[in-house]
């Protein structure tokens, strides 16, 4: 299992609570992207609207790359803090105009979003 450690310094002003997960092979997570997790198998890959098997239920943000080239990996996520919403990769969950609704189920999970000066 392979991870790198990369945490972006601007991703996040007060960090409350992180946690280790295992990010499923096949699915690199990057530094900063948004993570849901598999019920069936609970690891994480990138979290997607589209998706149903409850990854696209957003559970918090990557604070390292895991690169999962060569089997699952082991990665931090942050679960409850103050984010950058400009530095975090929200894949498919935001448009050009950042979504009200996802910063309310962001917030109920302990992921306040903001405009951080940088």
């Amino acid at each position: 299992m392979a991870t790198e450690s990369f945490t972006v310094p601007s991703l996040y002003s007060d960090l409350r609570q992180t946690t280790q997960m295992t990010a499923l092979a096949s699915n690199d997570i990057t530094a900063g992207q948004v993570v849901g997790i598999i019920t069936a198998s609970n690891k994480i890959i990138p979290s997607l609207t589209g998706a149903s098997d409850g990854s696209e239920n957003i559970v918090g943000v990557a604070l390292e790359d895991a690169d999962t080239s060569a089997g699952d990996a082991v990665t931090l996520i942050g679960t409850a803090g103050d984010f950058n919403s400009n530095e975090v990769d929200f894949n498919d969950h935001s448009t050009t105009n950042f979504n009200t609704l996802l910063r309310i189920t962001l917030k109920e999970a302990g992921l306040n979003m903001s405009a951080l000066d940088s």
